[in-house]
C-alpha cells in the first residue's frame, strides 16, 4: 500500500521568532481619529486676544487588541 501523499506541510525555522504583539506602528494605524469643531466660530478680537474653539478628538479602537494611546499636544514648530 502506497503512502499518503502530503500535499502541505508547514513549518517554521527554529531561530525565527514570532511577535506575540503587534508593533507601535501597527497599533497606530489601528486607531481611528477624527477630530470635531464648530465650522464657524465668532469672537471679539479687539476685546480679548485669545480665542478658545472647543475641539474634540474622537479615537476609535477599530480592532480587539488593547492599545495605549498618547496624546501629546504640546505645540512642535515646523
Amino acid at each position: 500500500e502506497p503512502p499518503e501523499m502530503e500535499l502541505l506541510k508547514f513549518f517554521r525555522p527554529e531561530n525565527t521568532t514570532v511577535s506575540s504583539r503587534p508593533s507601535a506602528e501597527q497599533l497606530s494605524n489601528l486607531i481611528k481619529t477624527s477630530l470635531h469643531y464648530p465650522e464657524s466660530f465668532n469672537h471679539p478680537f479687539h476685546q480679548k486676544s485669545l480665542c478658545l474653539v472647543p475641539v474634540t478628538l474622537l479615537l476609535s479602537n477599530c480592532s480587539k487588541a488593547d492599545v495605549d494611546v498618547i496624546v501629546d499636544l504640546r505645540h512642535k514648530t515646523t
